[in-house]
């Protein structure tokens, strides 16, 4: 049997075609196992928050809102604290201004199957901060919490604070 596959080998590596054929088929093979393995160790729920602001930008606050509250079975949109929150968050979209873009503040992973984390969502006039909680129960992942706020400057004042000290 080894003598058969020696063979083949010899007879494709001497022809220069089939050899760059054969190490191309090596490569896809392998680079494909790489990034197989490189998206299980990434199992964040990031997909979620991707996602998310993928609606935000093309569908607005209120359908991306909905979106996250949609992905928890135990949170219900027609819920009156999400509805209050979801149109608190529009009429605030609606003063700051349009658009420009988001940032990750800061991400931490309490547990493996706990995450929080924060982005600015850059608009004319001023950033408003998302805070978004991720739980991965035995389906997947899921939005645990959501919120949103522009009162930040507190924390602000004391980053500065601490980061000028040496």
């Amino acid at each position: 049997m080894f003598e058969h596959i020696s063979f083949y080998l010899s007879e494709i590596l001497t022809k220069p075609l089939l050899a760059m054929r054969f190490l191309a088929i090596l490569l896809i093979v392998f680079c494909s196992f790489g990034l197989a393995k490189g998206q299980s160790s990434k199992d964040n729920g990031q997909f979620l928050i991707d996602r998310f602001f993928e609606i935000y930008q093309s569908k607005g606050a209120e359908e991306a809102s909905k979106f996250v509250f949609a992905s928890n079975k135990w949170m219900s949109v027609e819920s009156d604290e999400v509805k209050n929150m979801i149109f608190e968050l529009t009429k605030t979209v609606n003063l700051v201004g349009n658009y420009i873009g988001y940032e990750e503040l800061r991400s931490l992973p309490v547990t493996s199957r706990f995450r929080a984390v924060s982005y600015f969502v850059y608009y004319d006039r001023q950033p408003l901060r998302f805070t978004f909680q991720l739980y991965k129960n035995s389906e997947g992942w899921m939005f645990w919490n959501f919120r949103f706020d522009t009162s930040y400057d507190d924390e602000m004042d004391e980053f500065m604070k601490l980061s000028n000290k040496k």
